[in-house]
């Protein structure tokens, strides 16, 4: 147990990114500073190398409700058109906590850690987890960074004292979006 401990402390500790920061050094404000509308091209990558799969327009707004914020995304590809108008709800920003309202009764947990927004959750036969965050705010390079990993929610391999469970990560989804306003 303490050496399984010690693995996850490890791990946690060699991926902790500090807050992103502001051009003036401050911390940002989410989801205040990600509003706006963000654009560029969605790649899917795998074993045989990355291949474009569509053009993305993510838009983060406040509504009415300042506890929900819009977070729409349209995606532009070979497939057509599809736009997912989801919804980002604050259940307790002192504690990171969020959600996202697919519609339908749908919501995604969600929790916002270190500058990023990580979701986990199960769809069919896949595990995804998804990563997103706003680097380099308030300069020329800042950009929304989007990153989805998808494994089939069954485990390859169980360690015998059955601790560790194993899932092989088939694919990964990422863009790289700009501000556009």
């Amino acid at each position: 147990m303490r050496t399984t401990s010690l693995f996850v402390f490890g791990l946690a500790a060699a991926c902790h990114a500090p807050e992103p920061q502001g051009s003036r050094g401050a911390p940002l404000e989410f989801p205040a500073a990600w509003s706006g509308t963000w654009r560029g091209e969605l790649e899917a990558l795998d074993a045989q190398g990355a291949k474009p799969i569509a053009t993305v327009e993510l838009v983060i707004a406040p509504t009415d409700d300042p506890r929900r914020w819009t977070w729409r995304t349209t995606y532009d590809g070979s497939a057509g058109r599809v736009v997912k108008d989801f919804a980002l709800l604050e259940r307790d920003a002192s504690r990171g906590e969020f959600a996202l309202d697919e519609g339908g009764g749908v919501e995604l947990e969600a929790r916002y850690f270190g500058g990023v927004l990580h979701t986990w959750f199960d769809v069919g036969e896949s595990r995804i987890t998804a990563r997103e965050a706003v680097v380099a705010a308030g300069t020329d390079d800042e950009r929304f960074t989007f990153e989805l990993l998808s494994a089939p929610n069954g485990p390859i391999a169980t360690l015998a004292s059955g601790t560790i469970t194993s899932f092989a990560p088939t694919l990964v989804q990422r863009a790289l979006l700009e501000r556009v306003r």
